[in-house]
């Protein structure tokens, strides 16, 4: 046991370690320099509620109320832009050993059960990003484990933190909401097949699905104005949840050529499958009483029946892309519910299997560079110290003028105005989220893709090739 808590200790201490190093060596996203401009600086209540113009889902609001709280305490920088998320992700971390401790006594059930809970190197990156949803996964992660213990003790305390930290959550991420309405359904299975202190119970329940009701109502009248809802998850469950789940979890890697992922969509349907049969025997076999690992196999299916219920009965869209991550902590919480409940030589191999390959992969993609969704800000750093560099080596007395194509725009004005290395005594930024620049405009330095630089000839010369075939840094020709 004091083995398996020292390899626990290690593994949890080497992510935290490397998702706190990312949060400082990653610039600031697309996404997050956005939500960071546009909402941080707005009052609570507008942020709660959603009552501006700049209608959009990245106002994630306990992530921007954390940011603004954090930023109205110590300024605006990298740490008040993702503080809240790296707490989050070590809350993740401590949850997970907590329930490999209190699930397995065998320390290669332990160890291995936590290296598949640590091994999404997609879902990683949400811990080292300014947004809602590592935040709300790691919250996730803490309500899964205090329902566990609620199974084990059936405190009312224990109950409330769960149900609690599950609505922080829908707070973080409205994805959420699909766990909440889970959880909120096995409380209410719980509270009828024991009378003790039910009434309390039920007023629990009932008093943070009402407020929920009110805090979702606003936001979610506000984005159906806008289609916000519509933008993403058009094509089906398979393509747009499924498929983008293996794809993120591969990081993009085709380790067996183009047939990587509808294969590995293929084998992780079959896994389904297989956890709900098992579970549902094991489930038979106790006469249908919940005890903790069983609470734990039923996670995924329940949230996924919760989610396709959800998506058809409301004609909503499917979750792609980043906002289907939370999927995998159900995933593995509902492997290992149910590899406790089978012959510990089983349960060693099917663990062991699933937990080497995924651990070399995280090993193998792991970086300090770039997060996957938005890997084109990768080089807004790169590219401001160039310009710094020429604003020492050229003795200017005045900024360089800088501007940037769009895509690149909330990145770079993240960095210029609020990263310690004062790049704002360096470079002046222009008016963002307008077309290309004209003779006229005098911007003296620009930063865009392929296809901005092939239009831009005649005006600019190339002066870096940031990246081959991507990205250029380009200089106004001398007249």
């Amino acid at each position: 046991m004091q083995n398996s808590r020292i390899a626990l200790a290690v593994l949890g201490t080497a992510y935290s370690v490397y998702i706190l190093a990312r949060a400082f060596t990653v610039p600031i996203t697309i996404d997050e320099g956005y939500s960071i401009m546009t909402y941080v600086g707005k009052p609570v209540w507008q942020i709660i509620t959603y009552q501006y113009n700049e209608l959009s889902a990245n106002n994630h609001i306990l992530n921007t109320l954390c940011i603004k709280w954090l930023a109205a305490l110590q300024g605006m920088n990298l740490t008040a832009a993702r503080l809240g998320n790296i707490v989050c992700g070590v809350g993740y971390v401590w949850a997970g050993a907590r329930l490999m401790e209190a699930l397995f006594s065998d320390r290669v059930l332990r160890i291995a059960g936590f290296a598949l809970w640590l091994g999404n190197i997609y879902m990683a990156e949400f811990f080292s990003i300014g947004r809602g949803y590592g935040m709300s996964i790691g919250l996730m992660a803490l309500s899964i484990g205090w329902m566990y213990r609620h199974l084990q003790d059936h405190h009312f305390r224990t109950l409330a933190y769960a149900m609690g930290i599950a609505w922080l959550s829908v707070a973080a991420n409205f994805t959420l909401l699909n766990y909440y309405l889970f959880l909120t359904a096995f409380a209410l299975w719980l509270v009828a097949v024991n009378p003790v202190r039910r009434g309390i119970r039920l007023s629990l329940l009932a008093g943070l699905s009402v407020a929920m009701g009110f805090f979702l109502y606003r936001p979610f009248q506000q984005m159906r104005s806008v289609n916000e809802f519509d933008k993403f998850g058009a094509k089906g469950f398979y393509e747009d949840t499924l498929y983008t789940f293996v794809r993120s979890a591969f990081r993009g890697e085709e380790y067996f050529g183009p047939d990587t992922y509808p294969a590995c969509t293929y084998i992780l349907a079959g896994l389904f499958f297989f956890l709900l049969a098992a579970g549902l025997w094991q489930w038979q076999r106790a006469r249908f009483r919940w005890s903790p690992p069983l609470f734990l196999a039923a996670l995924l299916p329940g949230v996924l029946l919760v989610n396709v219920s959800m998506t058809l009965l409301t004609s909503a869209t499917w979750l792609p892309g980043r906002t289907n991550a939370f999927f995998y902590p159900l995933l593995i919480a509902s492997l290992v519910g149910v590899l406790a409940g089978m012959p510990l030589a089983f349960a060693r191999r099917a663990l062991l299997i699933l937990a080497l390959p995924v651990a070399w992969h995280f090993g193998n993609t792991l970086n300090l560079r770039d997060s996957f969704e938005w890997w084109f800000d990768r080089n807004t750093r790169k590219v401001l110290d160039y310009v710094a560099n020429v604003y020492q080596e050229e003795k200017r007395s005045q900024p360089i003028r800088l501007s940037c194509y769009w895509l690149y725009d909330p990145s770079f004005d993240f960095h210029i105005q609020y990263d310690r290395a004062g790049y704002d005594r360096y470079v002046v930024r222009d008016i963002p989220w307008i077309g290309l620049p004209k003779a006229e405009d005098n911007w003296e330095y620009y930063y865009c893709g392929r296809e901005q630089m092939e239009q831009l000839r005649d005006l600019y010369e190339v002066v870096w090739v940031v990246e081959a075939n991507n990205q250029y840094l380009l200089r106004l020709k001398k007249r």
